[in-house]
């Protein structure tokens, strides 16, 4: 290099890389393993569980069709609760999968009724009730308490959109009996977008680990095996999982 060339220290402006990234980018070393790991220790307060937290490059959109995708086989009955524009687009990912949708249409700017939702799951052997926390579209948040107490002594699996919740409203997925919670790093988390998040019960995993067809990448077994050795199962985005830790402190 020219000596009358500029250094990146010498530009305006530059500031010294921090110390808190990564220095050894491969999801194979050491320091990406303790990184994993803090990761898991700060983010299951946030989702209200003792269980696995696992992480997606993608969006919530992809988190909650990897959701559904893991326990809803193509012919699975599933009921969605659609109180707004993202509770319709859980049903539309729903049917691209092939699963035989129900829609409670909610009126938009009314949370889901609970005495509603029990009858309708008295009427049918659902395998999964989608519902969304806290609907982006109207701001109404759904009665996930009393929704939980509706599936917790049946099959059924409780799956959870709170991209838009977690991080900003109280979630308690152990206590609150919610079997797949679903959230993304660019809302309440407020980092660059491009992770999805999903947390899961042992009920949903009981479920996940009878195994069907229809995922590679989305495999919740594979992700969750390789969490097990705090690693990915394949290349994970070092970088955002790095803000997600420290977005977490």
């Amino acid at each position: 290099m020219p000596a009358s060339a500029a250094r990146p220290d010498d530009c305006p402006g530059a500031r010294p890389s921090s110390d808190r990234r990564p220095r050894d980018r491969s999801s194979r070393s050491g320091e990406f393993h303790a990184l994993v790991g803090e990761i898991q220790r700060r983010i299951r307060p946030i989702f209200g569980t003792r269980g696995k937290v696992l992480a997606f490059a993608g969006s919530g959109t992809a988190a909650m069709e990897a959701a559904l995708a893991n326990v809803a086989p193509p012919g699975a009955p599933v009921l969605v609760a659609a109180s707004g524009q993202f509770g319709v687009r859980f049903g539309q990912i729903a049917q691209a999968l092939g699963c035989a949708v129900d829609m409670l249409e909610v009126e938009w700017g009314t949370a889901p009724d609970p005495a509603v939702i029990r009858r309708r799951l008295d009427r049918r052997d659902y395998t999964a009730l989608c519902v969304t926390h806290n609907e982006t579209s109207t701001g109404v948040m759904a009665d996930l308490p009393a929704i939980g107490q509706l599936t917790k002594d049946r099959p059924t699996l409780l799956l959870v959109d709170s991209v838009s919740g977690l991080a900003g409203l109280p979630v308690e997925q152990d206590r609150w009996h919610l079997d797949l919670v679903i959230g993304a790093s660019q809302k309440a988390f407020m980092c660059p977008p491009g992770l999805g998040l999903v947390g899961v019960s042992a009920k949903a995993w009981a479920v996940i680990e009878r195994g069907h067809g229809g995922r590679f990448f989305w495999d919740f077994r594979k992700a969750g095996a390789a969490l097990d050795k705090m690693e990915s199962a394949f290349t994970p985005p070092v970088s955002l999982l790095a803000g997600l830790a420290e977005a977490c402190a």
